[in-house]
């Protein structure tokens, strides 16, 4: 086979068409896995599936709260949910390195705002119609309340993120008052766990209300290893990927035979030979793995 008169083997040629499409199904699986990421991300709020509930009661003061989250959480963030019952509202607090938002613009709020007193917000695209610009600042009213707009989710107006308003804490709590339904959300399930049982742990029964619930246990192979159906259908896919490209590579160097013995007859070092059967094979992987990227970006972009 000629391509541009040079001459290639067959098995070069499906080394080069396997690179571009294990390149092309490898990267689509990684697009697809974040895009999942996200949608589901979206559909519940930016906290993770592992964030968990609990209620404080108005026997608690502000401050008395205040120092229990700063004492129990670390690299993790409280929100205050569900304030107007109807349009989503939330109120932020977080101490240390946590998950933000993706914005459409503006910015998140900065840690020491949390518990700043000026009325900050920041929204989903469904609620820009509420905003009102003033003087070069956009303005939101929230049951009567006008909060400063800082930021605008990048997530869609009609996805539940894209209703929602997030409010800083020490506004929330001084508009709302600081009983209602919070969740607790951190970088990983562990560390979440371990710092609710701390922040319950310094509060009493009349206080907080904390459940560890129940999960329902799945005896299927999926769930003893601890993955979601898609994940372990992309898993498997992952693992035949590898397993074809080892196939593929083998029989390309099946067929590099009678280049090696050639390389032998004439005397040639093995260290050539190795080089040499090297470059003809990073000739054939590289450009098809380029090309398959190319093709999944220039196909996400169009899409």
């Amino acid at each position: 086979m000629k391509i541009c008169g040079k001459k290639y083997g067959i098995s070069t040629f499906v080394l080069f068409i396997g690179a571009v499409v294990i390149a092309f199904c490898f990267c689509m699986m990684l697009f697809h896995t974040e895009r999942k990421r996200q949608l589901e991300m979206q559909s519940r709020g930016f906290y993770n599936d592992y964030a968990k509930s609990f209620a404080v009661f108005d026997t608690v003061s502000k401050e008395q709260f205040q120092k229990v989250l700063q004492a129990s959480v670390r690299d993790g963030m409280v929100f205050l949910r569900n304030l107007d019952g109807i349009n989503m509202t939330y109120g932020v607090w977080y101490q240390g390195e946590v998950q933000k938002p993706v914005l459409e613009s503006g910015r998140f709020f900065e840690e020491k705002e949390c518990m700043g007193r000026e009325r900050l917000a920041v929204v989903g695209k469904g609620c820009l119609g509420d905003v009102n610009e003033k003087e070069g600042e956009l303005h939101i009213k929230i049951d009567g309340e006008n909060y400063t707009v800082i930021g605008v989710l990048a997530a869609e107006a009609d996805t539940k993120m894209g209703k929602m308003k997030f409010v800083n804490w020490e506004a929330a709590v001084c508009q709302y008052g600081i009983a209602g339904d919070y969740i607790l959300d951190g970088k990983s399930e562990q560390a979440v766990r371990e710092q609710m049982g701390q922040l319950a742990g310094q509060m009493s029964e009349n206080e907080v209300y904390y459940s560890e619930g129940i999960k329902v246990e799945d005896n299927s192979l999926v769930r003893m290893f601890g993955l979601e159906t898609l994940d372990a259908i992309y898993l498997i896919m992952f693992v035949n990927f590898i397993i074809c490209g080892i196939f593929i590579i083998v029989y390309w160097l099946q067929k590099q035979k009678n280049y090696v013995e050639v390389y032998t007859l004439l005397g040639i070092g093995w260290g050539i030979l190795i080089w040499d059967v090297l470059k003809k094979f990073m000739g054939a992987v590289v450009p098809g793995t380029l090309i398959g990227m190319t093709y999944l970006l220039l196909k996400e972009v169009a899409g």
